[in-house]
């Protein structure tokens, strides 16, 4: 049972719904919608933005795995001595199980980004919790383990990315800044331009090593030499990026 501040939220809205035995346990009740829960969960488990109290940048990336892109950025970051964090989508992982035991081997953060990077205000709240859960099961089944760590697709906050990372004692994270590096045609330098000020202590930087939801962008050659361009801005001003921290 969640409890989110203001006494356990046990049913929501006129149409509850059941979904303790496909989220494995992440909700124990009937949940359904109503504003005033709703801005509850979101206020008691909102997303963190920026590491005040970190010395290091955290590069992050969204959607992977993708061969040829993936393993290509852990590379550039493990010769220049950093790390980042991956929130990978369960659809890829199932393609790709052994880059995400690569990139977890490399000392690389791993959380997960839903399973079909599905636009949550389209969907229902069960169909997203569900597609929550399954792209969770899907880094755990890869890794061996339980990710701590989630973004939920787009970033979009609301009350079933609160749900699902309370019931979980997941951390939910966003960004500082970010390129648009999912944009077609984006090129090197516009992203190097976009980010070069952002990578001070404790900004969180979104860029993104594959594409789920446009054929036109799934290449990602712009973003690993972005990577290359950005590590070499991290060792002149002696910064060092780190995973971000789970619970």
């Amino acid at each position: 049972m969640f409890n989110f501040g203001s006494g356990p939220v046990q049913r929501v809205g006129r149409r509850g719904f059941q979904v303790a035995a496909r989220l494995g346990g992440v909700v124990d009740h009937r949940l359904g919608l109503s504003r005033r829960a709703n801005a509850a969960a979101e206020r008691h488990a909102a997303p963190i933005y920026e590491i005040t109290s970190s010395r290091h940048v955290h590069l992050t990336f969204d959607d992977g795995p993708s061969p040829g892109f993936t393993d290509a950025i852990c590379d550039l970051l493990e010769a220049g001595g950093h790390q980042a964090t991956f929130f990978f989508t369960g659809c890829n992982v199932e393609r790709h199980p052994d880059l995400v035991r690569r990139v977890s081997a490399g000392g690389h953060g791993v959380g997960s980004h839903s399973f079909g990077h599905l636009p949550q205000w389209e969907r229902s709240g069960p169909r997203i919790l569900l597609d929550y859960a399954r792209g969770h099961r899907a880094v755990q089944q890869s890794l061996g383990s339980k990710p701590t760590l989630f973004r939920p697709p787009y970033g979009h906050h609301d009350w079933r990315s609160a749900l699902f990372t309370k019931g979980l004692r997941l951390r939910q994270f966003g960004w500082t800044n970010e390129a648009e590096d999912w944009k077609p045609g984006v090129t090197t330098a516009s992203i190097v331009a976009d980010l070069e000020d952002a990578i001070q202590p404790g900004a969180v930087v979104l860029l993104h090593d594959a594409i789920v939801d446009n054929p036109a962008a799934y290449d990602r050659s712009a973003t690993v030499a972005a990577v290359g361009e950005l590590v070499k801005v991290l060792n002149q001003r002696n910064l060092v990026s780190r995973p971000l921290a789970g619970r």
